[in-house]
């Protein structure tokens, strides 16, 4: 069986260690990839060194980019990982830095995208998500994921997008599939065919610094253009999350705010019914955070954290319509100063 060509692309910046890790794992692969781009927004060259290390002993193409703009964010990296590709390459897979691939998972990408030439674009199948609660604790959880899904953002089984712009992750898997349509794919592993940017399409670079949610944006706009996006089970992962160089509380909640607004009327048109949307996106998201602020630590310290964003988020927007971030990307900008 011959497998297309296909190129990693990670992002990275300030995890040389978590790096490493993901990495290691694409290494141990049964099918290994023939090239892996090193997007690197660093403020050392830690990751550089990482990079020069691992070329000299490795039976894979490393190519290590340093950001030509520092700080424009992760869409931007991703953009410019694109314009660094071999080409030869046929499929390009984004990987996170803090991801942990089982051995077939490059396999069964592959195998995919070789036996279903109508597939644009798929994603993993995360582990440690949802799907590895208990049957009881599921149940709970799509009973809170409908009253709050920004709380649990649930479904019973496909990847979907709601109306408030929240990318809904699958409790259940269905037995009788290797695997099912989705909406959309998580920007910790998505993989598309290069045609897709070949016809121009690019990640939006009015998303900056982390760009919460440009992963949703991007895949659900392709599906929405009648692309199709699927989940493949037996691509497993583990995300790990890292602690490791993430955004400010505060700047967190001002720019959540600000790009769901941004998403909703980028994924669903000018519509009327958009405002009454983002307005209970709003509902959703202080209660949530009320809840969490009761869950992590027993006091109201994070929920008037998000208070304190929404009114910033509010501020900003005035004179603003839904579709310019400027105000709300300056002000995330001075948060990472």
């Amino acid at each position: 069986m011959t497998f297309p060509v296909l190129s990693i692309i990670i992002c990275t910046k300030n995890r040389r260690n978590d790096l490493e890790i993901t990495l290691q794992s694409v290494f141990l692969q049964s099918q290994l990839p023939d090239s892996i781009i090193i997007v690197d927004d660093s403020a050392t060259q830690e990751t550089e060194n990482l990079v020069r290390e691992y070329s000299a002993s490795v039976p894979v193409k490393l190519i290590y980019v340093r950001s030509s703009m520092p700080h424009t964010g992760l869409p931007a990296s991703r953009n410019t990982g694109i314009q660094n590709l071999p080409a030869a390459t046929e499929i390009i897979l984004f990987l996170d830095d803090d991801v942990t691939l089982e051995k077939s998972y490059l396999e069964s990408i592959l195998t995919i995208f070789l036996t279903n030439p109508e597939i644009s674009g798929c994603t993993g199948f995360i582990t440690n998500a949802y799907y590895s609660r208990p049957a009881y604790e599921k149940f709970l959880l799509w009973i809170i994921g409908v009253i709050n899904p920004v709380l649990v953002p649930v479904s019973i089984f496909e990847p979907s997008v709601a109306r408030t712009g929240e990318a809904i992750a699958p409790l259940f898997q269905k037995k009788e599939k290797n695997h099912i349509k989705a909406q959309w794919l998580s920007g910790s592993n998505m993989a598309y065919r290069r045609k897709v940017f070949l016809d121009s399409h690019s990640f939006d670079e009015h998303l900056t610094r982390y760009a919460l949610g440009e992963d949703m944006i991007f895949s659900h706009m392709l599906f929405r253009e009648g692309k199709q996006l699927i989940m493949v089970y037996n691509a497993r992962l583990i995300h790990r999350v890292s602690p490791d160089d993430r955004i400010p509380p505060l700047a967190k909640f001002v720019m959540a705010l600000g790009y769901r607004r941004y998403a909703i009327r980028k994924c669903f048109g000018q519509h009327r019914m958009n405002r009454i949307f983002f307005r209970l996106f709003i509902i959703q998201y202080i209660t949530a955070a009320f809840a969490l602020s009761l869950k992590m630590n027993g006091n109201l310290d994070y929920w008037k954290q998000a208070m304190k964003g929404y009114r910033i988020a509010r501020t900003l927007f005035r004179d603003t319509d839904d579709v310019n971030l400027s105000k709300i990307n300056e002000f995330c900008s001075k948060s990472f100063s």
